[in-house]
């Protein structure tokens, strides 16, 4: 056991060598911490190398174990990544689970499930009680829910579908959006764009090129 309170903290492990590390409610750690750790895993052995963590969304590295295990692939299916330099395979995989899971704590203590409904914070009762890891403060539509509004399969597109790109333009970061409407108001991003960085000349470039990409020969509005 070990711990790493800040960031500075990593580095008391700088000659370690570990096959496994495993961290426990990770994302109270920052990407930063995770990143280093990651390098002490090493060794002559043939045992594998691996990091195994457990946590609850939420805290200051949400956004940073978000993009890395929940954003890349979907649940249960292992990501591989290829090294570039080495041409080596590194896989990561996202196991769910929700408090119902917990069949040991379901049948001891079912009432812990009322006790989170009963939380006023919705980000975290939605973290406590559902796993839930679209949660970003001040967001504009917090009632965003995966399982509702995420969609495996999109019907096919007919001509009379509208078609919408909307933006929000900054240099920091541009942020651009192709919307189709079906006759039932359904909305669906058909695309993203996502870029910092980039003047307002090349974002236009960058609009039109994906334009002709998806096929789309006239937006019927940009806002």
């Amino acid at each position: 056991f070990g711990f790493c309170d800040n960031e500075n903290d990593v580095y008391k492990y700088q000659s370690s060598e570990y096959d496994v590390i495993r961290l426990d409610e990770c994302t109270h750690f920052t990407g930063t911490m995770y990143d280093y750790l990651r390098t002490r895993i090493r060794g002559a052995n043939e045992f594998p190398k691996q990091t195994k963590c457990s946590t609850n969304p939420g805290n200051v590295g949400h956004q940073y174990f978000k993009a890395r295990f929940i954003d890349i692939a979907p649940p249960m299916t292992t990501y591989t990544q290829v090294n570039k330099r080495t041409g080596k395979e590194s896989t990561r995989l996202f196991i769910p689970s929700r408090v119902y899971d917990n069949t040991f704590l379901m049948e001891k203590d079912p009432e812990y499930v009322e006790r989170l409904e009963e939380l006023e914070d919705e980000n975290t009762k939605r973290a406590l009680l559902d796993g839930s890891w679209d949660l970003y403060e001040g967001q504009f539509f917090p009632e965003f829910e995966r399982s509702v509004h995420v969609v495996d399969y999109m019907p096919p597109r007919t001509p009379d579908w509208r078609i919408y790109f909307t933006m929000d333009y900054g240099l920091d970061m541009f942020a651009g959006y192709f919307i189709a409407v079906d006759n039932h108001e359904y909305g669906y991003v058909l695309s993203e764009i996502y870029e910092p960085n980039v003047i307002i000349s090349e974002a236009a470039k960058m609009i039109k090129a994906r334009q002709r990409e998806l096929g789309i020969k006239k937006v019927d509005e940009y806002l």
